[in-house]
């Protein structure tokens, strides 16, 4: 007669929502029927549009622990969605098995626009200073829209979240509203 390996299984459980620009984890458990594979190595990717998605644990570290479950922590590129792929290549008891998931409905990133300026004397050049940053407190680079004194002006932040826009005022005694808004990639978040 002959021996059989047994089945196995792959459950993939991500954490929601995911954010774009924001570590998330998701849950891996190995099982064969109702036993849970402990110690087991298993190949993780984790992608966006066929881009990798770098994952936090080393390769080496992609061991089922004692309850037959592994929990991996990435952060998505942008709101693309994300594709979760694991492999078991199995060992003499059991078989090997593959499973992924796709996760759509990945969020944007919120982001800040803290806006500062200078007063200044007449025909003098007041320096409004615009920094973005986003929910996890990372430097934001884009456009910043700002509206200064009732005009529109577009602004580049440059790598670390900062612009700086020259304004020179020409009255005497006169307030001048600036607000803003940072112009939002809807694709990176």
């Amino acid at each position: 007669f002959e021996v059989a390996k047994l089945d196995t299984t792959i459950e993939i459980v991500p954490e929601s929502p995911i954010t774009a620009n924001k570590e998330t984890s998701a849950t891996i458990t190995l099982s064969s029927g109702d036993v849970l594979l402990p110690n087991q190595k298993v190949e993780v990717t984790v992608t966006q549009n066929g881009v990798p998605v770098p994952i936090k644990q080393p390769a080496d570290d992609l061991i089922t622990d004692e309850d037959g479950k592994l929990v991996i922590d990435f952060t998505p590129i942008n709101t693309d969605d994300v594709v979760i792929s694991v492999v078991y290549e199995g060992d003499d008891v059991y078989n090997p098995s593959e499973n992924s998931v796709t996760v759509g409905n990945i969020k944007s990133i919120g982001t800040n626009l803290n806006i500062t300026s200078e007063d200044v004397s007449i025909n003098g050049t007041s320096h409004i200073t615009l920094n973005v940053t986003d929910d996890e407190g990372n430097p934001v680079s884009g456009t910043v829209v700002l509206i200064v004194d009732g005009q529109i002006v577009e602004v580049e932040t440059n790598d670390e979240g900062i612009a700086v826009y020259d304004y020179t005022n020409t009255t005497v005694g006169k307030e001048v509203t600036v607000t803003g808004y940072f112009d939002a990639d809807p694709e990176n978040g």
